[in-house]
């Protein structure tokens, strides 16, 4: 089991290690840093891996466009489902949002059923900021409202 060396992806490959040898399975796992994790990852050198997943945009496109489509770039398993594929463009194409929601269950269910990847878990991320900050909103993302030019600081 290949995993990242650091506070954010060792301790799940530990922690998976341990579930997994509960049920009969044994891993060896090699810890590396991440630019040698990036290479091995890319070159699909790994029997499994401990890896997050964040996305700059919070729409089904994105996440199962770029992890869970045959061609899909960073589908590291390379595992095909023609099902994920129909989904995946039925929902791009709805414009009803009550019917994209049923499709994007349902694409989830498919994706799950086809083995593609295991998520383990949600990541909340908190923030603290003292009383004087103003104007910060909080999204999802880790990539998107970073500008902070609507945020202030006011007097005491």
């Amino acid at each position: 089991m290949l995993a990242v060396k650091g506070a954010a992806f060792e301790p799940i490959a530990v922690f998976m290690k341990d579930q997994l040898a509960k049920v009969g399975i044994q891993a060896d796992l090699e810890v590396v840093e991440s630019a040698v994790a990036y290479d091995r990852l890319n070159r699909r050198d790994y029997d499994t891996m401990a890896w997050g997943l964040s996305m700059a945009i919070d729409d089904p496109d994105a996440i199962f466009g770029e992890n869970y489509t045959c061609d899909a770039p960073r589908n590291y398993t390379g595992v095909c489902s023609p099902e994920v594929d129909r989904l995946y463009l039925e929902q791009s194409q709805t414009l009803d949002p009550a019917r994209r929601k049923a499709l994007v269950h349902e694409l989830e269910r498919a994706a799950l059923n086809a083995n593609i990847k295991a998520v383990l878990c949600w990541l909340n991320d908190f923030l603290v900021h003292w009383r004087q900050v103003r104007g910060y909103r909080r999204h999802p993302s880790l990539y998107t409202n970073q500008k902070l030019r609507d945020v202030w600081l006011a007097e005491g």
